[in-house]
Parts: C-alpha cells; sequence; structure tokens
C-alpha cells in the first residue's frame, strides 16, 4: 500500500557523541564531479557565501536521501510467509565535503542504516529487508 513506509525514520546514532555502529549498513551517495569541482573553486576563490550555500544544499539533499531509503527501504521480513512489512528504519545521514587522499573537493553522503529495525504495526524488531534496501 502507497505510503506505509511514510514515517520519519528513528536515529541510528548522534555523530556528534559517537560513531557509526559497526555493523551499520552504509549507503554512499556521491554529488556530481562537475559540483564538487564548484565547491572547489568556490573554495580556491575565497568565495565563503556560495560554498556555504553549496553544503547547506548538499547538507538538505542528505535529508531527503534519509526520507527517500525510508520510505522506499523501510521493511522488514516478518509476515505472512514471510513477506515484507513495514517498518521505522534507523538512520544517521553525513554529508562529506572532501575523501582523504583527494586533492580536491569530493561531495558525497553515507547513509548509515541499523540492521534490524522496528515492524510499525507491532514494533517487534526484525532484520531490514536487503532486499528492499537495495532497491532504495
Amino acid at each position: 500500500m502507497y505510503g506505509d513506509t511514510h514515517v520519519n525514520p528513528a536515529v541510528l546514532f548522534h555523530p556528534d557523541r559517537e560513531p557509526a555502529p559497526a555493523d551499520a549498513l552504509d549507503l554512499y551517495f556521491h554529488a556530481p564531479i562537475s559540483l564538487s569541482l564548484v565547491g572547489d573553486a568556490f573554495a580556491v576563490n575565497g568565495m565563503d557565501y556560495e560554498l556555504g550555500r553549496l553544503l547547506t544544499v548538499c547538507a538538505g539533499l542528505a535529508t531527503g536521501l534519509t526520507r527517500h531509503v525510508q520510505r522506499q527501504g523501510g521493511y522488514v521480513p516478518g509476515g505472512h510467509r514471510g513477506r515484507a512489512i513495514p517498518a521505522r528504519l534507523e538512520i544517521t545521514a553525513l554529508a562529506h565535503n572532501h575523501v582523504p587522499g583527494e586533492p580536491t573537493m569530493r561531495l558525497h553522503t553515507h547513509i548509515y542504516v541499523g540492521r534490524t529495525a522496528g515492524a510499525l504495526e507491532t514494533s517487534e524488531r526484525h532484520p531490514v529487508d536487503l532486499d528492499k534496501l537495495s532497491n532504495a
């Protein structure tokens, strides 16, 4: 049914206080290289306002990706005959500007997803349905 996973995900971890759980799934989304090059040009040319705006947009996209992953991949097996049922995922998104070892900006986002989630109807915890998540 459309909208059955349209809930806000729970927070997996708080990056300012703790690292990502070792078993968390790490979904990686990168921005087009041309956008990273624009950001790099802003930084090199002292265009702090423009760079700030670009980074704010990228952070906002991370939030949108979190919602998308919840809506498209928010399922656990556990229904009749093992069919997928709606669940509230635990997700934390981190937007980054650089990749270690790369001299220029590389805009990308990590969406960390917990390995288990609570079914919306029963609150019972089950492993996340990886097939549904991989199609998100």
